[in-house]
């Protein structure tokens, strides 16, 4: 989910109590080289 659809959830869950996020989980070694994935998992970390 990119980070659009992240906000778009996050303000669904505002005002209501029954789910909270909790963390950020990522698949990041889908057939990348090992230079992608570095951009990919400093990108996840950099929007955690």
């Amino acid at each position: 989910m990119d980070p659009e659809g992240i906000a778009a959830c996050v303000a669904m869950l505002e005002g209501q109590d029954t789910v909270r996020l909790r963390g950020i989980h990522a698949h990041l070694a889908s057939d990348l080289d090992a230079a992608r994935l570095l951009v990919l998992a400093e990108a996840v970390l950099t929007y955690a």
